[in-house]
């Protein structure tokens, strides 16, 4: 009984995270092609 309640605890979780991974995500795919334009751009000086 117990343990159901912790692999749905788990599986919860594993939901929550993966939306909020996805919705920073979206900010973090631009934020990682910015920082490598910008290496690229400084390694091109």
């Amino acid at each position: 009984m117990r343990r159901q309640c912790l692999q749905e605890g788990l599986i919860r979780a594993k939901t929550v995270s993966s939306w909020a991974l996805a919705k920073f995500s979206l900010k973090e795919k631009k934020l990682t092609f910015l920082a490598s334009l910008y290496l690229n751009y400084s390694e091109q000086l």
